[in-house]
């Protein structure tokens, strides 16, 4: 390999993925300087490979307001959207190493997609679960998983995700109205109803620990912490609140250890998870929604007060022509979210609670193809119910293509097996939280179900003799 000419390993070397440069560049002096000696082109070269050149400008954006921001206020966010995503797109083309680039060192491009691969992996499982619960859109003569822009599409929404949480964060007072409308107002309101895709599919995401915890822990019995069984939980909004890092541990966590670790908040009267009452839910529903004097519903507009209604998306604009393929020009999203919406008004037309039904399946996510070879955008293929009345919310309706679907305007439709907000499943925890207050008082902690003390955790020896109560759940009966 010593007789390779440098030019040639350094053109092999920005072929590489980032983590396997970096082993690469450490194997040997000779790879090392090659390496170093073209260290922000090779680089630059193996990021763009890594990361889709339409989802890279939102990635720096992101890791800029991680790095840079820190506890969030409304200054600051309003100086960040002010000076930084011009800069945040500007770096994204300077990344590929035909225009002028920035020097990206190794330290920081790794710090780039590690946070990436995570963002990955929660679109992947985001879009997986969108394509099952419509079996519909995977229609022959469509790929049976998302395309490229598909899944850069909700790629782009979990960077948008995290931005929100560095950006906004946990503001909620009367100063937060500020820093809102700058934030939602660089989005399309079609890229607004992505945010509430991806929200309430984290939601879905954290409820699975937490209701697992709720469950079986000893502690959390005895502080009768409920279930996260809606779209806007106070239990759930405080975990979204921080951020992606969180969400795909928890994505991850299995057994009651993990889950423990990654939630509980100590053992005493002052455990109970974090609540956090605004957070992202709330405020695509609040501050997400333009509303026009007089009212008109979005079928009733003119084509250019659609337009404007709609808004403008938040592309990356790079103002070089050799860039217009890397823009998403599909008119699928903002055609779906306009039909999805069209017998709604201006301030019903983001993560309205009568939509979550065709937000489960990411309606605004999907190639106009796709949805035109599922038969969708078509009167006749799709009822949104929209006119229905208090009486027949809880009937069934039927979709051509999709089957039934149950209308449950405030329930989350969890998929666990059971359903979180029924009656029986409420009066067994009541019963099972009164169980672990007496073992709480009697010393014990940790691990509980319903007929088995063995794995609850004693201190001084407490409770060794205690008799076992059992408490049989009403579906075991």
């Amino acid at each position: 390999m010593d007789q390779l000419p440098v030019e040639l390993l350094q053109r092999v070397l920005t072929h590489l993925d980032i983590e396997t440069l970096r082993s690469a560049a450490l194997s040997c002096r000779l790879v090392f300087g090659a390496f170093r000696g073209a260290e922000e082109l090779i680089t630059g070269a193996a990021l763009v490979r890594q990361i889709d050149r339409r989802v890279l400008p939102e990635a720096i954006l992101v890791q800029e307001a991680r790095e840079g921001l820190g506890t969030a206020s409304v200054g600051k966010g309003i100086e960040f959207f002010t000076k930084n995503p011009g800069r945040g797109r500007e770096s994204a083309a300077a990344a590929v190493p035909t225009r002028r680039r920035k020097r990206w060192s190794l330290a920081a491009a790794l710090t780039l997609v590690r946070f990436h691969a995570k963002v990955g992996h929660l679109a992947a499982q985001a879009a997986r679960e969108a394509l099952a619960r419509r079996p519909g859109l995977l229609v022959a003569g469509q790929p049976d998983g998302p395309t490229r822009a598909e899944r850069c599409r909700f790629e782009l929404a979990v960077y948008r995700f995290e931005l929100y949480c560095n950006v906004v964060g946990r503001l909620w007072s009367a100063d937060g109205w500020a820093i809102w409308d700058m934030f939602f107002r660089h989005f399309a309101l079609w890229e607004l109803e992505q945010l509430a895709c991806i929200h309430e599919y984290f939601v879905r995401v954290v409820s699975r620990p937490f209701n697992f915890l709720v469950d079986h822990d000893v502690t959390w019995g005895y502080l009768e912490v409920p279930y996260i069984d809606q779209h806007v939980s106070e239990h759930a909004e405080a975990l979204l609140a921080e951020g992606v890092n969180k969400i795909y541990s928890l994505s991850r966590a299995s057994g009651y250890a993990e889950c423990r670790a990654l939630l509980s908040r100590g053992e005493d009267r002052n455990g109970e998870p974090a609540r956090l009452r605004r957070f992202l839910g709330l405020a695509l529903q609040e501050a997400g929604n333009l509303n026009l004097i007089p009212p008109c519903a979005l079928e009733d507009m003119s084509a250019p007060l659609v337009a404007l209604v709609a808004g403008h998306p938040f592309r990356c604009n790079l103002n070089d022509d050799d860039y217009d393929d890397d823009d998403d020009d599909d008119p699928g999203p903002s055609d779906m979210w306009a039909w999805v919406n069209r017998a709604r008004e201006p301030g019903e037309l983001v993560a309205d609670p009568d939509a979550r039904v065709h937000r489960a399946w990411a309606f605004p996510f999907w190639d106009v193809a796709r949805l035109r070879a599922a038969g969708l955008l078509r009167r006749e293929n799709l009822d949104l119910g929209l006119d229905l009345d208090d009486d027949d919310r809880d009937r069934d309706y039927a979709i051509p293509g999709f089957g039934f679907w149950r209308w449950r305007r405030n329930r989350l439709e969890l998929e666990l097996g059971r359903d979180f907000g029924a009656p029986e499943r409420l009066a067994w925890l009541e019963d099972t939280q009164r169980e672990r207050a007496a073992i709480w008082h009697a010393g014990g902690r940790g691990y509980y179900a319903p007929g088995d003390q063995s794995r609850v955790e004693w201190t001084g020896g407490a409770g060794r003799d205690r008799p076992q109560v059992v408490v049989v759940p009403p579906w075991r009966r």
